[in-house]
């Protein structure tokens, strides 16, 4: 039960990074004068 436990939070701690991680890159390239098109792709072609 306690390998779930922390599998379980260690799953949710890395989707919390992951997110977090690809909510800047928009905001920037926005800021820096990268269309809406150019953000997109940007995140589209990321593996």
């Amino acid at each position: 039960m306690r390998g779930i436990i922390i599998a379980a939070t260690v799953m949710i701690l890395t989707q919390i990074v992951m997110v977090a991680i690809m909510t800047m890159p928009p905001v920037h390239m926005t800021h820096h004068g990268y269309g809406i098109s150019d953000v997109g792709i940007a995140i589209g072609i990321h593996p």
